[in-house]
């Protein structure tokens, strides 16, 4: 028994960390954005992959939406972070967003034989343009890429079709497995508030609750998930913040 209970000891001491530091509010979106990085296991999915936030996680934890949408802008720019879409349905303030030298470490682990091509991309591409996407016209005009090497780059998922004609969305390499987990995740939250009462819980029980086996994002990364997108709605309570399910 006494091991269980130092188990559970644990268990509520790292809940009230993570509780500590949701509640804090970041002054700098560089620093939010290394938080939330913290949240996530790259390696959960079998294999090396590069931690993604969501630009919406972001906005429970400063206290202005705008500034995080301009430092964001500002940190692509300076080349520190890419912005992504990770689908052409999804919606604009679900902007996933990676750390440059993981994204670069990531396309050049994945195709070293092809490392020339990946580095024309890189050195004449991703550094110079900060834009989510580019035309066919550009990258052969601006960047000098051929036909060929623009259909390699689609080949290794580097370039996603974009439903305009001509033109590519930058994307990030077997990040389907990553959006449908991220959706499995949070549809597994949502439903947690579907079957309480009032379609009610508080924070802590929320982060109590055991995450079903297939959920491999933390409860934590998911409640930065439905706060930011307008999911749930955060009420003060006096056993801290209360999440009440919106449009349920």
């Amino acid at each position: 028994m006494a091991p269980k209970r130092k188990r559970d000891e644990i268990d509520v001491e790292a809940i009230k960390k993570i509780c500590t530091q949701l509640d804090e509010k970041f002054n700098k979106v560089e620093d939010t954005l290394e938080f939330i990085k913290s949240l996530v296991d790259g390696e959960s999915f079998g294999y090396w992959f590069p931690d993604i936030m969501l630009k919406h996680q972001c906005y429970p934890l400063m206290k202005n939406k705008t500034k995080v949408d301009i430092d964001l802008n500002r940190l692509c720019d300076e080349g520190v972070v890419r912005c992504f879409r990770l689908g052409t349905t999804i919606r604009d303030h679900e902007t996933a967003v990676v750390f440059m030298d993981d994204y670069i470490n990531y396309i050049r682990s994945l195709h070293k034989e092809h490392l020339n091509l990946i580095n024309k991309f890189i050195n004449e591409v991703l550094k110079k343009n900060s834009a989510l996407s580019y035309t066919n016209d550009q990258l052969k005009e601006d960047y000098k890429l051929s036909e060929d090497e623009i259909k390699q780059l689609v080949h290794f998922g580097i370039l996603a079709i974009h439903r305009t004609v001509g033109t590519w969305l930058l994307s990030i390499p077997n990040c389907g497995s990553f959006y449908k987990t991220f959706l499995a995740g949070r549809k597994s939250l949502l439903n947690l508030l579907k079957r309480a009462r009032y379609n009610e819980m508080s924070r802590t029980e929320l982060l109590s609750r055991k995450p079903p086996k297939d959920m491999k994002l933390s409860v934590a990364y998911h409640v930065l998930d439905i706060i930011g997108s307008d999911l749930v709605q955060s009420i003060d309570s006096p056993v801290g913040p209360l999440f009440r399910l919106l449009g349920g």
